[in-house]
C-alpha cells in the first residue's frame, strides 16, 4: 500500500495522520539520518532496514534522489542533506554543511576521526585528508591499537601513509609530515649509484611506536625500476640501506617505524643485492631491512 493510500485510511479510520507534499510522515517519524564527514569522506547512517536518499546540491531529497550506498567525497562548504525511508514512512531531513571549518571544538583537526571511532568496526578502513593536520593526536592512535582498523593518511600531494591499529605498539602524538629537500652531505648521496637521488625529511622526533606504510609517487618513466631506501645516520656519517621497492604504476612503497633523514634512489636494480651495491665511503650495508 502507498504512502497516501495508508494517509488516507488512517484519517478514514479516525487516526490523525500529517500529509506534506515532500512525503508523508507520522506523527512520530523515524529517526533521521547521521551525517558524519571523516576529512571531505561522508558516510549516512541510519535505523537498520532504512533506505538512505541524500542531495549535496541543496535541494530537499526524497525517493527520486541519489540513495547512499557507500562513503563518498565532497567539496568544501558543501550541503548535505539526507532522509531515511522505511516501510513506516520518511524520516525528517537530516543536513549539514561540510567539512565543518576547524574551531575551538576541534583545536587539532582531528574530531570527526575521533567521533567516526567510536562507532566504527573491525576490518574498517578510514582515509583522512591531514595536509594541514598531520600530528595524529594520541587519543587516535590509542583507539585504534590493537584493533583491525586501517587509517589511510594523504600528508602530502603523491604521499600517503597506511597505518593498521594492530601494528600500533604504543600511543603518542606523532607528526607524519614530510619534506623533501637537500638534508644529507652531498659527499653521502654522491656514494651511492642511482639514475636519481630524492631526500626525504620525517619531521617526527624519533619512533613512531607503530609501523606505517608509505606509499609515494614518483614519475611514471620509472615504472620497472628499482627504488632503494636509505637513512642517514647523523653519528656515522653513513647512508644505512634499508630496501629496495619496484616502482610499478607510478608509486613505490616501503615500511616506516621511526623518523629520520632519507634517500630514495631510483636505479635500474635493487641495492638488496650485496654484489651489486656500491662500495664507497659512507655506505652501510649492515642493517639491511627486507
Amino acid at each position: 500500500m502507498s504512502f497516501l493510500k495508508k494517509c488516507v485510511s488512517a484519517v478514514l479510520a479516525g487516526i490523525t495522520c500529517l500529509c506534506f507534499s515532500a512525503g508523508v510522515f507520522a506523527e512520530n517519524p523515524i529517526e533521521p539520518p547521521v551525517i558524519k564527514c571523516t576529512r571531505r569522506i561522508v558516510t549516512i547512517t541510519a535505523q537498520e532496514g532504512a533506505t538512505i536518499y541524500y542531495t549535496t546540491d541543496g535541494t530537499t531529497p526524497d525517493e527520486n534522489s541519489e540513495e547512499y550506498t557507500k562513503a563518498f567525497a565532497i567539496a568544501d562548504d558543501t550541503v548535505v542533506k539526507a532522509i531515511a525511508v522505511t516501510v513506516d514512512g520518511t524520516s525528517n531531513i537530516a543536513e549539514r554543511t561540510l567539512p565543518s571549518p576547524l574551531g575551538d571544538d576541534d583545536p587539532d583537526g582531528w574530531a570527526e576521526i575521533d567521533e567516526l571511532l567510536e562507532d566504527v568496526s573491525n576490518h574498517s578502513t578510514i582515509t583522512v585528508e591531514a595536509e594541514k593536520n598531520t600530528v595524529i593526536p594520541e587519543r587516535i592512535l590509542d583507539k585504534i591499537k590493537g584493533r583491525d582498523i586501517t587509517l589511510v593518511i594523504k600528508v602530502a600531494d603523491g604521499m600517503k601513509w597506511t597505518v593498521n591499529g594492530k601494528n600500533v605498539e604504543y600511543a603518542r602524538d606523532t607528526d607524519l609530515y614530510i619534506t623533501t629537500g637537500e638534508y644529507i652531505p652531498k659527499s653521502v648521496i654522491d656514494a651511492v649509484d642511482g639514475a636519481k637521488t630524492t631526500q626525504l625529511h620525517l619531521t617526527n622526533d624519533g619512533d613512531f611506536g607503530f609501523k606505517a606504510t608509505l606509499s609515494l609517487s614518483v614519475d611514471r618513466e620509472n615504472n620497472g625500476k628499482y627504488a632503494n631506501l636509505y637513512s642517514y645516520n647523523s653519528t656515522t656519517k653513513e647512508l644505512e640501506f634499508r630496501a629496495a621497492s619496484l616502482v610499478e604504476s607510478g608509486r613505490t612503497t616501503f615500511n616506516f617505524d621511526h623518523a629520520a633523514d632519507y634517500a630514495l634512489v631510483i636505479d635500474e636494480k635493487s641495492h638488496a643485492d650485496l654484489s651489486d651495491l656500491a662500495a664507497g665511503e659512507g655506505v652501510s650495508v649492515n642493517e639491511i631491512m627486507l
